[in-house]
């Protein structure tokens, strides 16, 4: 006999006390800390064109801290989990929220019968998870100017930020990530991921990326991205970029007609 959670399964979802959640956005809460550790190590260096600077371009930074997990993972707002309620009751730091997670006092299993873990929220915690392999891809960013501009209508939205970044590789959802500044002018931190049905992108200024970066603690680095109208009037970029150039054939197409026409 097909019981209704195994036509459920067989359907691609899950049933947690009539609630339909798809299979591909389930993930644990310790790997979401876990994944998010790693970043700590991680700075992400955006290069953008600036038409006020002196150099024609302005620098970004992205930089990661324990702190921010709790308020990223949308948690303090389920307010029908024990855990939870006596964590807010206890006031409890954002520091000691992440250990929860990554010493699994704190799991998947505790909150997946709250009326808060809903499809929006499930795929805030999927992305979130996601949230490094967001960055390394992501070559979208927009300035935010606070408002959500509708096909019908605009609306305040209540994420404070500066920054909109847009993911539309290899994803079928809209998922966006919020920027605000940090500890400097230059340095920003991730506020906010959501993955809604509108467009956020819609109406706001989109910034020109000419170069991202990933910094790792460890002192290396890696380059993610090198606009290649840029890489066209900055040749000298050739020298010290070879291994991304290697693997980026519209890069390597540029150097090779570049050469050609030399030759001719």
């Amino acid at each position: 006999m097909l019981t209704l959670d195994k036509a459920l399964q067989s359907a691609g979802l899950f049933s947690f006390q009539e609630q339909q959640v798809p299979i591909s956005y389930y993930c644990e809460l310790k790997d979401i800390a876990d994944a998010f550790e790693k970043l700590l190590d991680v700075e992400y260096i955006y290069t953008l064109k600036s038409k006020s600077s002196e150099t024609g371009t302005k620098e970004l930074h992205i930089r990661f801290v324990r702190e921010h997990l709790y308020h990223l993972s949308g948690l303090q707002h389920f307010e029908d989990v024990v855990k939870l309620k006596l964590f807010r009751e206890h006031k409890r730091s954002a520091k000691d929220f992440f250990y929860d997670l990554k010493l699994g006092y704190l799991t998947t299993a505790d909150i997946k019968n709250s009326k808060s873990y809903t499809i929006d929220k499930q795929k805030r915690l999927y992305y979130l998870l996601q949230l490094e392999k967001l960055l390394d891809t992501n070559k979208k960013i927009y300035d935010f100017d606070g408002i959500i501009h509708g096909k019908d209508h605009d609306f305040k939205s209540k994420i404070k930020a500066s920054y909109l970044l847009k993911n539309v590789e290899n994803i079928t959802d809209n998922v966006f990530i919020f920027l605000d500044k940090g500890i400097s002018d230059a340095v920003y931190s991730t506020v906010s991921i959501i993955s809604p049905g509108d467009d956020y992108s819609r109406g706001q200024h989109e910034e020109c990326m000419l170069i991202k970066k990933k910094f790792l603690k460890k002192n290396t680095t890696e380059t993610l991205f090198i606009h290649p109208s840029y890489f066209k009037n900055h040749l000298e970029l050739a020298e010290s970029e070879q291994d991304y150039i290697n693997k980026t054939p519209e890069l390597k197409s540029i150097l090779e007609s570049i050469k050609n026409d030399k030759e001719e």
